[in-house]
Formats: C-alpha cells, sequence, structure tokens
C-alpha cells in the first residue's frame, strides 16, 4: 500500500493531525501561527513541517498531499460573535478559509505540470480528498451566502466555472456535485461521539476525483473508537474523526478494486475492536503486534475468537470485512458470498443483503442466472434512461451490488430504487 499524506492548516491542537495518524497517514505539514499550539505540535508531530502563517504559504513550494484539512477560523461565523462573515475582501478572521482555497489550487496546478512533466500523463491530482470543519453558525451566516461561498468555492477547486444557488435555509446534512466532484456536509455532536459535552460542530468532506464525498462522511460505523483508553476530550474526538479519514485513505489506495487488480493487502480496524485487531480485504485477521491469527470453521463460515476488557467473543470473519469495507447505507441485516463458498472471505466475494435475498441465493440463483444477465434500463430522477447489458454490467460501472439492483428489479429490498435509479428489464413494457 502506498503511503497516504496529509496537511493541515489552522492546527489548533492537533486534533486532525492525531486522527490521520491513528488511520495510518503522515502529516507532512500543519500550519499555526500561536506560540502554545506550535510548541505542542512540534512535540506530538515532530515529523511534520510547520508552515507558520498561512497568508506567506504558497502552494506551489510545499509539498502535495493525498488528504488536506483545516479547520479555519470561526470567529466571524459564530452566532456568540459580531457575524461580520467571511468575505474575500472582508479582513475578517474567517475569511482566511480563501487562503486555504487559494493554496489548494496552487498546489493541484503544480501537482497536475509535475505529473505531466514525469510522466507524460495525470493519474490524480493532489490534494484528492479536501475535508473541513466549523461551527452549525457557518450555515446561517450572512444569511446562508457564506456557506454558499464555502461549497462554490471548494467546487470550483475543480470545476471553476460552476455556480452553487443558494437555498431558503441550509439543512444540516446534504451533498452536492458536479463535473468529477462531490461534496458532502453534516452537523455532529461531539456528545454523541463519547465527549462529556455538547459541542456541534459543521464536518464537510470534498472529493476532488469522483462522487465518495458521502460516502466518507455519512458512513457511521466505526466512529467510537477506545473510548475506555482515552485520555482527554480533544483525542476522543480524533478518534471520531478517524474514521473519515481511513475511509478516505482507503479509497485513494485503491481498496475497490477486484482482487486480480489488488496487488498489495489493504488493512482496517474491525468494528467494535479498534486498536486491539485490524482485519484485511482478503479476509485475514492480524492483532496488535501485527501477527495473523488462526481461523476455525463453524458450518462452513470461517470464525475467529476476539478479546476486549477480559471478555472473549466468537466473531464469524465474513461479517468483519463486510463491516470494514463495504458501505451499507440501508442497513442490510445479511451477507451473502457471492461464490457460495462460505470459507471464501474476500471482500469482492462479499454483499450486504436482506434474509429473503441470501435465502433464494444458492441453487436457485443458478436457475435465475439468465435472468440475471438480461439487460437492463435504469432511469434517472429527470427522466434520463441508461442501458446496461446485464446487472452485473450495471453493478460493475455504478461501483455497486448487482444484488442491490435485482432486489429494485424484484421488489425484493426495502426499496423499488437503487444507486439513485428506478430499474426495469430492457424486454418490459415502460
Amino acid at each position: 500500500m502506498s503511503e497516504i499524506t496529509h496537511g493541515n492548516f489552522f492546527s489548533g491542537s492537533g486534533t486532525w493531525e492525531l486522527a490521520a495518524k491513528l488511520c495510518g497517514a503522515t502529516t507532512l505539514w500543519e500550519s499555526e501561527i500561536e506560540p502554545f499550539p506550535v510548541s505542542l505540535e512540534a512535540k506530538r508531530f515532530p515529523e511534520a513541517k510547520q508552515l507558520g502563517d498561512i497568508t506567506k504559504v504558497s502552494g506551489y513550494d510545499i509539498e502535495p498531499v493525498d488528504i488536506m484539512t483545516n479547520s479555519s477560523p470561526c470567529q466571524d461565523l459564530s452566532v456568540a460573535g459580531k457575524r461580520q462573515g467571511m468575505t474575500v475582501d472582508s479582513g475578517t478572521r474567517s475569511s482566511l478559509f480563501h487562503e486555504v482555497i487559494r493554496i489548494t489550487k496552487e498546489m493541484r496546478e503544480k501537482d497536475a505540470s509535475e505529473q505531466l512533466r514525469m510522466r507524460g500523463s495525470v493519474e490524480y491530482i493532489r490534494p484528492r480528498l479536501w475535508l473541513w470543519e466549523n461551527v452549525p453558525g457557518a450555515l446561517s451566516s450572512n444569511n446562508g451566502e457564506d456557506f454558499r461561498t464555502v461549497l462554490e468555492e471548494i467546487a470550483r477547486i475543480v470545476e471553476p466555472t460552476v455556480s452553487i444557488p443558494r437555498p431558503k435555509k441550509w439543512s444540516n446534512a446534504g451533498c452536492v456535485a458536479g463535473n468529477g466532484w462531490s461534496i458532502a456536509w453534516c452537523i455532529r455532536n461531539a456528545a454523541n461521539e463519547g465527549v462529556p459535552q455538547r459541542r456541534r460542530r459543521i464536518f464537510l468532506v470534498a472529493d476532488f476525483g469522483g462522487n465518495r464525498a458521502g460516502e466518507i462522511l455519512f458512513e457511521s460505523k466505526g466512529l467510537h473508537w477506545y473510548h475506555e483508553e482515552v485520555r482527554c476530550s480533544w483525542e476522543m474526538l480524533a478518534y471520531s474523526i478517524a474514521y473519515r479519514i481511513a475511509k478516505a485513505s482507503a479509497y485513494i489506495n485503491g481498496r475497490i478494486q477486484s482482487a486480480s487488480d489488488r496487488s498489495e493487502e489493504i488493512w482496517l480496524p474491525v468494528t467494535g475492536y479498534e486498536g486491539l485487531y485490524e482485519v484485511s480485504d482478503r479476509g485475514r485477521v492480524r492483532n496488535s503486534e501485527n501477527l495473523i491469527m488462526s481461523k476455525s470453521l463453524n458450518r462452513g463460515y470461517e470464525t475467529i475468537g476476539l478479546s476486549k476488557d477480559g471478555e472473549r467473543k466468537t466473531e464469524k470473519v465474513h461479517r468483519l470485512v463486510a463491516e470494514a469495507f463495504l458501505n451499507n447505507p440501508s442497513n442490510l441485516p445479511e451477507i451473502n458470498h457471492k461464490d457460495e463458498n462460505r470459507a471464501n472471505n474476500d471482500v469482492d466475494n462479499l454483499e450486504w443483503c436482506d434474509r429473503k435475498y441470501n435465502a433464494n441465493y444458492g441453487s436457485i440463483s443458478e436457475k435465475n442466472a439468465i435472468a440475471h444477465e438480461k439487460p437492463v434500463i435504469a432511469t434517472l430522477p429527470d427522466g434520463t434512461e441508461e442501458y446496461y447489458s446485464s446487472q452485473t454490467d450495471a453493478a460493475r460501472k455504478l461501483d455497486g451490488s448487482p444484488g442491490n439492483i435485482n432486489q429494485a428489479l424484484n421488489g425484493t429490498g426495502y426499496s423499488k430504487s437503487a444507486y439513485g435509479r428506478t430499474w426495469r428489464y430492457a424486454d418490459e413494457k415502460h
């Protein structure tokens, strides 16, 4: 797995840096001007270069990173302040947000130029993922215009002419997307993450190379990390943020590739056992000392014994893999082995499903194989129709599961739609 790199602006106590470290990412640089936080970060993260005053930083001069984070000043957006806003020429502390935008554009321009010069082509431009944290007041500041500006300026990093309209009121959670980019945001309360205080904050994720922002931000599993071992509230919050960076890191490293394309094993924390065990995309489990653990077979399923707080439980390996690697937005309860081999726990062989789908798989699925390969048509909300040669073809192109599409086609799932589309067989009358 290639090293995931991280950079942060307005570092403060170093929450973003700790979250990145917990996920195995390396913070190459950080920016802060207050003396105490600077000295604190030098002790906690000595490997990170301190850039100092953000207004004097050039994106052309610093090393590009995969993930860029920032918590730009909130004083002029907060309901507790004078709410002077963040317009680019206002001179307010909150307007320093635009410096991050400037540096991001410069960095991406530099990275694209370097790749063209060295390789003759551009694979993906860094930073690929961009994360922002601020106060909820940003949604209502300047009658919502400030948050509209936030979204539009971030989107224009990739699509310079895009225009984002302002609604009557911004919702507490949402997602916008355009040509090669996506942005998702939501408000989270630190009290819900185990911190003994009410501290509501906006968290925003931007994917500058696709539509993964919502998946990274809204996926809820793996948020509560090390609660008994955490020493202070800022570290607790870092654990809750860490899963976002872990997903972003795994995505950048190509964990969505098929098994035949993956050259290296990818490891993520076991949900509920973070810091104690990790599971790989190939179905192996290791402990905190990186020792691969032995497994047993129970009715054909691989199982493994895991211990926490003096209590030992037997867990099914395929569930550990699915919970770590597979998105489950519909909260489907069961996991299907696509090749019907219960001991094959490679992530590509697993899919979330409901009880009916799982029970009817196997020999019955063989009888329905022809139906599964029939051409299908997906209809978008605006009426646009997309043709796919089969359910498998549709799932591959939409980075989804054939099972979810099959459920939408046959009415066996929780919804008649899948992946924002309604489905029918091509030979059905419309």
